[in-house]
């Protein structure tokens, strides 16, 4: 969601889409989901996230060659928001106005694709320095 916001491009083909809890990537939530609310403690292997499709090595840790720019979302993001926990994420993203507020609707929209223009705008708007402040990073915003 945040390489959206900054490149203007997904960092992934999937779109997340508006669970009960929040935004859900079904094929990770699906790859995940025998951990319940256990810690995952390994990679997820290409069979966990493409079951039933045929593969030399179904053990093979997922991976994704991703540039640079990438890479330092990535690091910034678990930097900034490693040390939350499920609910505070999951209040984080579905506030009022939040794009999976507007799609999931009340539960009229359970399941529902989550388009990524209204990601996009909910994201650049976390980026954005609190008013009266000149600090251009999203890294000290803590909501």
């Amino acid at each position: 969601m945040w390489c959206l916001a900054i490149t203007g491009e997904p960092l992934t083909g999937d779109r997340p889409e508006a669970w009960s809890y929040g935004p859900v990537y079904r094929r990770l939530a699906d790859a995940l989901a025998r951990y319940g609310t256990a810690p995952v403690e390994r990679q997820v292997t290409v069979a966990e996230l493409y079951p039933g499709l045929p593969m030399s090595d179904p053990v093979e840790p997922a991976s994704s060659n991703l540039d640079p720019i990438a890479q330092d979302i990535l690091k910034r993001v678990f930097r900034d928001y490693g040390t939350f926990g499920a609910p505070q994420l999951s209040a984080l993203l579905r506030r009022n106005g939040a794009p999976w507020a507007e799609v999931f609707a009340d539960g009229a929209g359970r399941f529902r694709d989550i388009p990524h223009n209204l990601i996009q705008a909910q994201f650049v708007d976390l980026a954005m320095p609190p008013v009266g402040t000149t600090d251009q990073t999203c890294s000290n915003r803590s909501d």
